[in-house]
């Protein structure tokens, strides 16, 4: 057997609960509007954050450098200032610095009651990215001034927190420039030595120059020993010539003394000039590379004592003058 449904019989089973319903709900309401009237106002704070670009703290960018540099950081920076900001460092840091063990009733003794701060601290402090690349801080609390110092406090030690990483970070990047530099000058001292000893011991003074001597030389012997050559040929057909001959060939012989000298002392500085060359090229690059890391290096040290902002902007918050229910998001109300 089926039962059939319909709308009518619906709004008579309501018709029939009209009475009960009505005052269920009026019921609800009324407890609602006082509940409502007994808990506790919130006051909401809020402060603005927008992430600067940490290549203004990096020497590299400065000097002979063509790329722009925006003062706006990216996502990465934007994350970055994030953890800084809901890390437990900075939460330890308002809890203390506030005394809000006290200010919500829990005991700072035991673990217990520290983790209960803490989740409690954490639901009356939440951060957000807006859609417009910035962080936003929102602090809740019964006392309007505690959440406006806290929301001012949170603003200030970010940026404690930021300026020490970027300064370590700085006094690292220091201290590897000063080690380049030494490394690089102990390189110089060694090749600027070997290229001392190289002229001193082989008579290098203008490379250039003596290796086009050393070659006119070797060609001059080698044009006298085929003329003194071709001369004692020719001599040698006559007998009435044969002291001519004889006199030929002895030059000849000299030349050719001299062509085999003048190639081994040719072979040896090409050699050599080889070396200086290796050397004063190696001694050119290292004076560049120590060049560019001294440069980097006096850029860095003023940035050591500069102050440099983890953001471009932040909003500095003021007292909230407008209540806040947290337990209900339709019912809080930003302060001007």
């Amino acid at each position: 057997m089926t039962q059939d449904y319909s709308m009518f019989s619906v709004l008579q089973v309501l018709k029939e609960w009209k009475r009960a319903i009505i005052i269920s709900v009026l019921s609800v309401g009324a407890l609602a509007a006082i509940l409502s009237l007994f808990s506790p106002n919130y006051y909401k704070a809020e402060t603005v954050f927008y992430a600067a670009n940490p290549d203004l703290a990096d020497p590299s960018q400065l000097g002979y450098n063509d790329s722009p540099t925006y003062m706006y950081g990216g996502s990465d920076d934007l994350d970055r200032l994030f953890s800084i900001i809901s890390s437990d460092r900075m939460a330890d840091h308002l809890i203390k610095k506030f005394q809000l063990f006290s200010h919500y009733e829990f005991d700072s003794t035991g673990n217990e009651g520290k983790f209960k701060m803490r989740e409690a601290f954490k639901s009356n402090f939440k951060l957000s990215k807006s859609k417009y690349g910035a962080l936003v801080l929102a602090v809740e609390d019964k006392d309007p001034e505690i959440a406006a110092k806290i929301a001012n406090e949170a603003r200030n030690y970010a940026e404690v927190l930021a300026q020490k990483f970027i300064k370590d970070a700085q006094r690292k990047a220091l201290g590897s420039y000063r080690h380049n530099i030494q490394k690089q000058d102990s390189v110089m001292l060694v090749l600027a030595d070997s290229i001392r000893r190289l002229k001193e011991n082989y008579n290098l003074i203008e490379a250039n120059y003596q290796q086009r001597a050393f070659a006119d030389e070797l060609i001059k012997a080698m044009a006298n020993k085929a003329e003194a050559g071709s001369r004692a040929q020719y001599y040698s057909k006559y007998e009435s010539k044969r002291d001519s001959s004889i006199k030929y060939r002895a030059y000849e012989a000299g030349y050719s003394s001299k062509v085999n000298e003048l190639q081994q002392k040719l072979g040896r500085f090409n050699s050599k000039i080889s070396e200086l060359k290796t050397a004063e090229q190696a001694y050119s690059r290292a004076t560049d590379q120590s060049s560019i890391i001294r440069e980097r290096k006096s850029c860095c040290l003023p940035l050591l004592t500069v102050r440099l902002l983890p953001f471009t902007w932040s909003m500095r918050h003021g007292c909230p003058r407008k209540k806040a229910d947290p337990k209900d998001p339709s019912l809080c109300l930003y302060p001007c």
